[in-house]
């Protein structure tokens, strides 16, 4: 390599000055004054210094115009004597000018070099610097800088950066080369040397196996190690230097970043956390509270006016009691349904169910707490398969055709339909209540908001229900909706894939 460069900048050399020396004859020949010649020579010293990489060969060419001029040009011609001593003077200065003009130039060819690496360098880091901003997850910082690293240094690099415990994971390759030799390195990283650099905070070096080991430093500890190849190259020059110092730096900002913001969201869902279950803690000690309040009541009553109370009193207080049970069975259902919806738990035990049964169920259910009110079912095809949860569907269903009956008057009729829509099946539950102001609507499956229908709130309630409502059928991968419809009251709507017999829609005209 060094060999070529010397036959690449000596051609160069000889042909500007032959360029030159041709010139020269051409003015000479045309009759033009011998400063024109000179400033000719001296232009060629001025390229030879432009287009070639070392001060060398523009020195060598300062060295070879002056007597040249003599022999070609000056009388008598083509011989190095003098008949005039002026020409020795115009011979120093001349040899003095092309040398000077060949230092400046050199000169100002280093300045730009240097300009142009640390434009290249600056370049480089705004890049690099872009590209982890926009990056997220410590895992994608340093996939993105390992490749940035490979790319800028033109070398195979490793970063392997340290968890929450400062233990090394594993590392992270990116081969430039793509050689064999480079998949040696990839290969060959020593642990043992990187647990010396981190525990350190030095760089290090690995002799034998040709790979140097740089620090990831942050604030207060270090948070990785970069390794780099040096199989195929020499150790690292001082630009590289300076540019891997400048990534890692960078690289250490964005993990501390990351980390700060994981910390930060970590204390956030810890706060939240709490706040639920301090709302959580409130709504039942206020909620529950009523119920109990009343069935301590009239069991008391019962207890201590036995005696004179009649038949019709004594069952209208036994009916509220079991009322008021009932109502607490169902709350404590809920928490308990949202408290494995909270911690993952929830399971579904899917079953080939029939979609008339699934409603009859849940409609039974609400009668036997609710004899007064007046559902109707709708289903355009009784015989319609569902793979779900049989449970949980009809939680789902217990739950809308509830707050359906908490919020629609004695005379008003509440409706369930069924009918299939494509490979869904959708659930309507329509009541002729208050309906649900715009400005609820969009909270309405909110957890613990308790806000009623008509903006009017119902005195029992936690607001888990619609909730958990959502997180059911979500679970089997449908969608839930309210909307207030033409009879003044408000529409719940969900729909559930059959996802029976993959995906096959089963059903038989009743």
């Amino acid at each position: 390599m060094k060999r070529l460069s010397v036959i690449k900048n000596s051609i160069k050399m000889i042909f500007i000055f032959l360029i030159g020396l041709v010139l020269s004859f051409l003015f000479d020949y045309l009759g033009f004054n011998e400063a024109n010649i000179i400033l000719v020579f001296t232009l060629s010293v001025l390229l030879t210094a432009q287009f070639t990489d070392f001060f060398i060969y523009s020195f060598i060419s300062s060295l070879i115009v002056v007597p040249c001029f003599n022999f070609f040009f000056i009388e008598p011609r083509y011989s190095f004597n003098v008949y005039d001593a002026d020409y020795l003077i115009t011979f120093f200065i001349m040899l003095m000018v092309t040398l000077m003009a060949s230092i400046l130039t050199n000169r100002i060819k280093r300045i730009a070099a240097v300009a142009k690496v640390r434009e290249n360098r600056m370049k480089f880091l705004y890049e690099s610097n872009k590209h982890l901003l926009l990056v997220q997850g410590q895992e994608q910082i340093v996939n993105e800088s390992v490749k940035n690293l490979a790319r800028i240094l033109k070398r195979d690099v490793a970063i392997s950066r340290c968890d929450e415990n400062h233990q090394l994971l594993p590392p992270q390759n990116y081969s430039y080369s793509f050689k064999e030799e480079a998949s040696l390195f990839l290969k060959s990283l020593s642990t043992e040397e990187m647990v010396k650099v981190i525990s350190s905070d030095h760089d290090g070096l690995d002799k034998n196996l040709q790979i140097y080991y740089y620090p990831i430093m942050g604030k207060n500890d270090t948070l990785g190690v970069i390794a780099i190849s040096l199989i195929n190259k020499d150790k690292l020059d001082e630009n590289e230097m300076t540019l891997l110092q400048s990534l890692s730096t960078q690289i250490a900002f964005a993990l501390e970043r990351e980390r700060l913001y994981e910390q930060h969201k970590q204390a956030n869902l810890e706060a939240e956390r709490e706040r639920l279950r301090g709302n959580l803690l409130r709504s039942i000690s206020h909620d529950l509270k009523t119920p109990l309040t009343s069935i301590l009541g009239s069991t008391s009553t019962l207890i201590q006016n036995n005696h004179i109370i009649t038949e019709e009193i004594r069952l209208e207080l036994l009916n509220n009691i079991y009322d008021e049970t009932t109502w607490l069975q169902r709350s404590i259902e809920n928490i308990l349904s949202m408290t494995k919806i909270d911690e993952g738990r929830l399971e579904l035990d899917k079953h080939p169910e029939l979609l008339g049964e699934l409603i009859t169920e849940a409609v039974t259910r609400i009668q036997r707490f609710h004899p007064q009110v007046k559902i109707v079912v709708d289903i355009e095809e009784e015989m319609v398969f569902l793979n779900v949860d049989a449970v949980l569907i009809e939680t789902v269903l217990v739950n809308l055709l509830d707050n359906a009956v908490h919020f629609s008057k004695e005379n008003q009729v509440i409706t369930v339909r069924a009918y299939p829509v494509g490979k869904d099946v959708c659930f309507q539950v329509i009541d002729e209540g208050r309906g649900i102001s715009e400005e609820d609507l969009p909270f309405i499956f909110d957890r613990f908001y308790t806000k009623g229908q008509g903006g009017v709130s119902h005195k029992k309630g936690i607001g888990l229900g619609l909730t958990i409502c959502k997180s059911i059928v979500q679970a089997h991968h449908g969608t839930i909706t309210v909307f207030n419809n033409v009879l003044n009251g408000c529409t719940f709507e969900f729909l559930i894939p059959m996802d029976y017999e993959n995906g096959a829609l089963s059903s038989v005209e009743g």
